[in-house]
Parts: C-alpha cells; sequence; structure tokens
C-alpha cells in the first residue's frame, strides 16, 4: 500500500514537471493568509458591539461570506491579522462568545508576536484585554466546541486568563474558584 502511495505521487511529480504552479489554497478571494496585515483603524473594532471592522479598507473580508468552513480555513491557515480580520468580521455579523474570543487570541498573537508597528502595541494589547473582557460581559456561558462537534468548554475561563496573560484587570467581579473536583473555573460574585 505505502509503496503504490510513493509511486503515485512519484508519477504525479514526473508528470507536474513544467507544470504551472497550482494555486495556493491558503488564498481566498485572492487573499493570501500569510500575507495580511492589521493597521488599528478603531480601537473598538472587533470589540462587541462594534461594527466599524465592516468598513474598514484593510480587512480583506468586509465584502465576502465567511461561512462555517471559510472561518476555520481563515483560522487554521491565515497569520494573526488574517485570523482577527475573519473572526472580528464573523463577530460583527453574527455576535456570539466564540467569535469574539477567538477575535482576542488573534489581537494577543498580534501583540505578543509583535505583528504591528511598535507605536501600536499598548493600544493592541488593551483591546485584546477589552476583547476578552466582552466575552466576560457579552456572552459569559458562551462554548466553543471541537471539530467534531462533540466536545464543548466554556470559553469564560480561557477570556479570563487571557486578560490576565495581556497583563489586564479582569472587570465586572469575576474570580477564579476551585471546582468540587479539584479543578478551577471562573465565576461571576458581582464583588
Amino acid at each position: 500500500m505505502m509503496t503504490r502511495q510513493l509511486l503515485s505521487g512519484m508519477a504525479i511529480a514526473v508528470l507536474c514537471t513544467g507544470c504551472p504552479d497550482q494555486p495556493d489554497p491558503r488564498f481566498r478571494d485572492g487573499v493570501d493568509l500569510k500575507a495580511v496585515t492589521f493597521t488599528v483603524t478603531d480601537v473598538d473594532m472587533g470589540i462587541h458591539p462594534n461594527q466599524s471592522i465592516l468598513d474598514d479598507k484593510g480587512n480583506p473580508f468586509r465584502n465576502s461570506p465567511i461561512d462555517l468552513e471559510a472561518k476555520f480555513l481563515i483560522e487554521d491557515e491565515g497569520n494573526n491579522a488574517a485570523g482577527f480580520y475573519g473572526w472580528g468580521t464573523v463577530l460583527a455579523r453574527e455576535p456570539t462568545g466564540e467569535h469574539q474570543y477567538y477575535a482576542a487570541t488573534k489581537l494577543q498573537g498580534l501583540y505578543e508576536d509583535r505583528e504591528v508597528e511598535n507605536r501600536r502595541l499598548v493600544t493592541v494589547r488593551d483591546m485584546g484585554v477589552r476583547a476578552y473582557q466582552s466575552v466576560l460581559d457579552n456572552f459569559p456561558d458562551s462554548v466553543s466546541y471541537d471539530e467534531t462537534g462533540t466536545f464543548s468548554w466554556r470559553l469564560a475561563p480561557l477570556a479570563y486568563h487571557g486578560i490576565l496573560e495581556l497583563g489586564g484587570v479582569v472587570q465586572g467581579g469575576w474570580e477564579e474558584v476551585v471546582t468540587a473536583d479539584g479543578g478551577t473555573t471562573v465565576v461571576k460574585t458581582g464583588k
């Protein structure tokens, strides 16, 4: 079996010698998902309920439909900027905690990987903190699922820790508590 696959692959490689380059699967609507750059045009962009990401000329997805397959293609194949624009766009069109959470993770990635101008790093960090806080404020019971749709996990604890990782202060009376099984979670105590 392995030999047949290897020979088949070699035959394709030989047949395609001199063929034009095949299209890169990372491109969508002409967008190179690895080459997208992020420029802050509104400090509330990508933070619910702000809609400015849909008007941002730097957003390559502002006029594109992003279905379930497309958002995970952007997540899997794109850089942090492409991921932020993708998740922020679907958040503006369909506000959910999952969309907000993943937009926040991409802001965190842009900050930690220094993928914005130095003068904008603090701004992007603050946007990430506020995006994670938005999960807690607007979508406290939200969950995300694995690729099978079978297993889910709460996003509030991840958002809580995202704020702390960025050096922010969690607002709104959220605290980490020990659960009966010895694990931890976060709850809103109102303190």
